[in-house]
């Protein structure tokens, strides 16, 4: 019989690490004949091979005076175990024979008849060596009893050695693999931030406020009502080998192993970039746009600590990844954590993309979901094999079809197998859809009070400001008349800007931060600067240019970026670069705590600063003079930024949206019957984190070409919003970011569950064009349109461009002449096309040219028809977008 039991609840296999508090009392401690010893020495141990138990055994101490109560942790070194051994006159060897502390974990102290006792159980559920033991699982009463060795021993108060074995129990329970999520769950993955929303089908489901979103910034995850999104950073701490690679740069992903959870230890979110003493090596911004990118298949240098296994060798070196591979982290991370919080396993996902993704970026995004999940689940995502999973697992059949598709692409005519993804919708739909939600079904009324209110249906304005980019839309949602319980949603038209979003707001205040910070440390340093701080014009492009002539001057000050180094190269990692990481890191960091503030009040200090925790505050004061550095951070502490100042600097990029949504208003809104009505748009919903900074809204409502652009306010006798709104403005601070995650779930369960209703979704936005795609034609001075807007991939016909004869050359264009081809395009609401693609043709282009889409490669094609030359497409996208602005390293 054990000495005692705990039980331990709520453990489940791959969850993570569950901690467990349990008081013990008085119950440790011998049984009779030695139950009346005043004092004995007892140690606990456990074998090492058990590596996913921890047992933190204390002593609790009276509480004191003060309130606070001591208690005393047990030993758990040699040293320890062989000092309490002499207090009880008692030789280590009689307690911890031969090689017992090499082999074991221990816990020991020396108690009383009175002490009474408590253990901090930590149970790793994901360690290879717990999920060994899911074959002792006891079925019938679900649970596992894992026992803990206990010795009593003492010398001292008899004068000869007693001791007395023992054991305690752990009962863990239930200790069973977690079941499918019963609900839906989607996933927004942003350049900045990143949501999980699920909803259970057990819920009230037909209301939004039954979403819950995930809290993946705690140790374990939860679900909560509103959180503000898990950040999208993602550092790579430690790359595990478990056999031996090939010599070289080690390239990851490249051995079977790469693909276990465990293979990498990742820290995403806030955590990854919390403090200047982490390591900034591994870290990783834009995940996204690393994923979205051209350069998605390619590598990239980190600088990890790389543990080989086999050879038991750990050093810190640099790595190659895929730059896939952190969105695939990021996304496995927040599953694991979701699976934490639910103890259910995700099987039925919706997933999100801007509204302006080609099918290839979407395919991407696809693919580094599966990818994550098969991660997440310890599956295999590459030949040679499967990690073995019970075959009556439900995740069985759903990885086996992930891990086929992934190296085997389905042939036309196969047939359609189960999914993970059982929704891909744009983002600006999604966001559509929540608040159209709220506005159509949680209204008294519901349906039949939206068609009396809106007999032609709703036009919708969808302005969604995230961290890298800003995407338009305009959404229509009616409700036929041949069909009075149906509601239809169609994107119209759709627009946006790529290189625009919160992340360039702090990009600017940064840029502003560092003049400011060099101005200063330049006057320490006796540079003698002769300007002096902006001033407030009423013309805004005068206070541009009077901002924009100060970080000038400023920067002029430091040429050698000196005073307040951030400068780096993205593609070295040695000292002095990795250096500047942190201190842009730090950068950043004290930039977004300023737009944050600003977002709430005129101006912002920067307040009390330290070089001993701050990387960049000691590379700015730490080459002053001791008796200056007090000075330099008083002087740090009181730089100042001011609203006006930043507004300036973002003016016109935001100007270019609004101008964006009003060029898209007019191209996608025609005429309607009677002649005499045009359509317009009925609500504006101003979406995305950046949106909390002022001036968007503000120009919004100043600029648009929407008439009654007053704030929508809620319900007041429901608090929520509604139709009966006082104006045509929408923004909803609690569902700025999570709009588009929860307008997911809610159109996934709409879709799963039987209502009064029907609602379709007539937008295939992953399927058709987001833009006008063309070539100069200078016999026109225009551009000639070859594909356009909203037309499906899979109907592009293929097209020709005439090509002139060249009569300059007596013999046709000599070889060796480049002659490139470049494609452009037009998103609604642009001024004009820009430069898309680009076809150079070595030989010289000799026939007409031979326009397609190339399904397979997703992506266009130009043939000389002449030579039958191919060349392959090249992007003209600024390869710079890949990285977030402050992480390009020219600040």
């Amino acid at each position: 019989m054990p000495l005692f039991s705990i039980p331990v609840d709520s453990v489940y296999f791959q969850t993570g690490t569950l901690t467990h508090d349990h008081p013990i009392g008085e119950h440790l401690r011998p049984v009779r004949p030695f139950d009346m010893l005043p004092n004995f020495g007892v140690m606990v141990s456990w074998p090492r091979s058990m590596a996913w138990l921890r047992c933190e055994f204390a002593i609790q101490s009276p509480t004191t005076a003060g309130g606070v109560a001591r208690d005393i942790p047990f030993e758990s070194t040699r040293e320890g175990l062989e000092n309490l051994a002499k207090q009880h006159n008692v030789s280590l060897t009689q307690i911890a024979p031969g090689n017992f502390v090499g082999v074991n974990s221990f816990q020991a102290a020396s108690l009383s008849r009175t002490s009474r006792v408590r253990v901090v159980l930590t149970v790793d559920t994901s360690h290879e060596s717990f999920l060994a033991l899911r074959p002792g699982w006891n079925s019938a009463q679900e649970q596992l009893v894992q026992s803990l060795t206990v010795l009593f021993f003492d010398a001292k108060t008899m004068g000869t050695l007693i001791t007395q074995g023992n054991s305690i129990d752990l009962i863990l329970r239930p200790a069973k693999s977690v079941q499918p999520f019963s609900g839906v769950v989607a996933i927004d993955l942003g350049n900045t931030s990143s949501v999980l929303a699920a909803l259970d089908q057990h819920t009230a489901i037909h209301r939004t406020d039954s979403i819950r979103m995930l809290n993946a910034d705690l140790p374990r995850g939860r679900l909560e009502t509103n959180v503000e999104g898990t950040g999208s950073e993602v550092r790579l701490d430690r790359l595990i080998s478990f056999e031996i690679p090939p010599s070289g740069m080690r390239r990851v992903p490249s051995l079977a192993g790469d693909d276990r959870p465990d293979a990498l230890e990742t820290v995403i979110g806030r955590a990854a970039i919390s403090g200047s003493a982490g390591p900034i090596g591994g870290l990783i911004l834009g995940a996204k746009r690393l994923l979205s990118g051209r350069d998605a298949e390619k590598f990239r240098k980190v600088q990890v600590e790389h543990d080989i296994q086999p050879s038991q060798q750990v050093t810190l070196e640099e790595v190659e990844i895929k730059n896939r591979l952190p969105a695939e982290l990021l996304i496995s991370k927040l599953l694991e954590r979701f699976r934490q919080a639910a103890l259910a396993w995700p099987g039925d996902l919706a997933i999100t993309y801007p509204t302006t993704y080609t099918p290839h970026e979407l395919n991407r995004v696809c693919q580094a979901v599966e990818r994550a999940w098969l991660r997440m689940q310890g599956q295999a995502q590459s030949p040679p094999g499967m990690i073995s999973l019970d075959p009556t697992d439900d995740r069985r059949m759903l990885a086996d079809t992930l891990y086929q598709r992934l190296n085997y692409p389905p042939m036309d005519g196969d047939e359609p197998q189960a999914s993970l993804i059982s929704l891909k919708i744009d983002e600006a739909s999604a966001a559509a859809f929540f608040f159209l939600y709220r506005i159509v079904f949680e209204a008294p009324g519901g349906l039949m009070r939206f068609r009396y209110l809106y007999p032609q249906g709703m036009n919708l304005l969808l302005y969604d400001c995230g961290g890298g980019t800003t995407d338009i839309a305009l959404v229509s949602a009616r409700s036929p008349v041949e069909s009075p319980d149906l509601l239809k949603i169609t994107v119209r038209g759709r627009s946006g800007i790529r290189g625009f979003g919160g992340d360039n707001i702090t990009r600017e205040v940064a840029r502003l931060l560092k003049a400011k910070f060099q101005l200063e440390m330049g006057r320490l340093r006796g540079r003698a600067p002769r300007f002096n701080l902006p001033t407030k014009h009423v013309d805004p492009q005068v206070t541009l240019r009077l901002v924009q002539e100060f970080i000038q001057k400023a920067n002029a000050l430091d040429p050698g970026d000196e005073l307040v180094p951030t400068k780096f190269d993205p593609n070295r990692l040695d000292a002095n670069s990795l250096a500047c990481r942190r201190q842009m890191n730090d950068l950043r960091r004290y930039a977004e705590d300023f737009k944050a503030h600003l977002s709430e009040k005129a101006s912002h200090q920067l307040g009390k600063v330290s070089d001993k925790t701050n990387a960049l505050i000691a590379a700015m004061v730490n080459p002053l003079p001791e008796t200056q550095k007090a000075q330099a951070l008083q002087v740090l502490a009181n730089v100042t930024l001011h609203r006006w100042e930043i507004d300036a600097l973002i003016h016109n990029d935001v100007e270019a949206t609004v101008h964006k949504c009003n060029g898209l208003i007019r191209e996608t809104l025609q005429a309607v019957e009677p002649p005499a009505l045009e359509e317009e748009v009925h609500l504006v919903v101003a979406s995305g984190n950046a949106c909390r900074y002022p001036l968007i809204e503000t120009m919004l409502r100043e600029k648009l070409d929407v008439s009654f652009l007053e704030p929508h306010r809620p319900d007041e006798a429901t608090a929520e919003v509604s139709v009966m709104g006082s104006g045509r403005f929408l923004l909803d601070p609690a569902n700025l970011k999570g709009a588009v995650a929860k307008g997911a779930a809610m159109a996934l369960m709409t879709m799963r569950s039987l209502r009064s209703v029907r609602i379709e979704f007539e937008s295939n936005l992953s399927g058709c064009l987001p833009f006008d795609i063309g070539y100069r034609n200078l016999k026109t001075g225009t551009t000639t349109i070859l594909y356009s807007e909203h037309d499906e991939y899979r109907n592009l016909r293929t097209e020709r461009i005439p090509m002139v004869e060249a009569t300059g050359y007596a013999n046709g264009p000599p070889k060796g002449t480049p002659q490139t081809i470049r494609l452009e395009r037009h998103f609604p609401g642009d001024d004009g096309f820009s430069s898309y693609l680009s076809f150079e043709f070595p030989r010289g282009i000799e026939g007409d040219l031979e326009v397609r889409y190339d399904p397979e490669m997703q992506t266009f094609r130009v043939r000389d028809l002449a030579t039958g030359e191919d060349p392959e497409p090249m992007d003209q996208t600024d390869s710079t977008i890949q990285l977030p602005p402050l992480y390009r390293g020219d600040l």
